[in-house]
């Protein structure tokens, strides 16, 4: 049969030689210990199991005893642990999803976000940057929460495509990375972490792995990886795009700035390979439009250069002339 203990443990390996050093039994009745974070002195435990109020203990790593503990609501599962500079987030399910900010010097909560009807727990959540990313478990469609970690308040969402559901975020910058699953297809989202927009996405085309789902995401050396819950497992290994994207934004395009040209015949702009704009007058332009002939008109401005000193063009009536022999 499975098995079986009566609390969480820690196991602490020496990395050298992988032997046993020690082991940390944690309180009674807390079970399945699936999260952790560490400070280098201590570690955070969280159990997922705890048939009462969730826990988080502080056991220091020198002697693996606790020193402090967290606890949250009767009824509440701890999902996920991260740790910034002294700080805990706690997501838990309550069954709406709930973040904590805990001071972990004092093990003490000050301050809280909570979820919105609709959404069932926090499946998945990671740190970056000032900013906290939660998944809510299985929603459909899935959806990503942006929360500024010194209010604890929503600052933005991503929506996904409906039919699917997201089990894994891994943030960063630019890139926020989303683990994307389907009845059909596993997937990689790959947002932009500036306003959650979507950027671009692998594998619409990766078969479903054994019915289940992408468990973990890791970048490493320009590329990320993404471990498929399967039997066996699988990692597929993908090419991140190393060129620098540009967000979106409303600021100007300029051509042949500083005499980088001296003429041209046409100019094409795409974006993902979808054209957004194309110049190439075929009417005579007067004055300063330049025609936009692309479906969405984004008319360009010319600005007209001054000629060099001693040089001067001027334009009269033109006459045309027929002759017969």
């Amino acid at each position: 049969g499975a098995p079986t203990c009566s609390n969480a443990k820690v196991v602490k390996i020496q990395a050298s030689d992988m032997t046993l050093n020690s082991v940390w039994n944690g309180t009674s009745g807390a079970l399945e210990p699936r999260t952790m974070v560490n400070d280098g002195t201590y570690i955070y435990v969280g159990p997922t199991g705890a048939s009462t109020a969730p826990k988080v203990e502080k056991v220091l790593v020198s002697n693996m005893t606790t020193v402090g503990t967290w606890t949250g609501a009767s009824g509440e599962v701890i999902r996920e642990i991260d740790y910034d500079g002294g700080v805990l987030y706690v997501g838990v399910e309550n069954p709406l999803p709930k973040v904590y900010r805990v001071d972990a010097s004092t093990m003490s909560t000050n301050g809280t976000w909570s979820g919105v009807d609709g959404q069932e727990d926090v499946y998945s959540m990671d740190y970056f940057n000032g900013s906290i990313y939660v998944l809510a478990y299985y929603q459909s469609p899935p959806k990503l929460t942006k929360i500024d970690a010194g209010t604890m308040a929503t600052v933005g969402n991503f929506t996904g495509p409906s039919g699917n559901w997201t089990t894994t975020v891994l943030a960063g910058s630019p890139y926020i990375y989303l683990g994307m699953d389907s009845p059909s297809y596993n997937s990689v989202y790959v947002l932009r972490s500036s306003d959650l927009s979507l950027a671009y996405s692998y594998g619409s085309t990766w078969p479903n792995w054994y019915g289940d789902h992408i468990t973990n995401l890791v970048v490493s050396g320009g590329y990320l990886y993404a471990l498929g819950l399967s039997n066996p497992m699988d990692v597929v290994k993908l090419q991140i795009n190393s060129g620098t994207p540009v967000p979106n934004n409303s600021n100007n395009i300029i051509l042949t700035r500083n005499n980088s040209s001296p003429y041209w015949t046409s100019v094409n702009i795409t974006v993902n390979s979808t054209q957004v704009a194309w110049y190439q007058p075929n009417t005579m332009v007067l004055g300063t439009t330049l025609p936009d002939r692309s479906g969405p008109v984004q008319n360009g401005i010319i600005t007209w250069g001054t000629n060099p000193s001693g040089i001067e063009i001027y334009f009269g009536s033109f006459l045309a002339l027929f002759f017969w022999f």
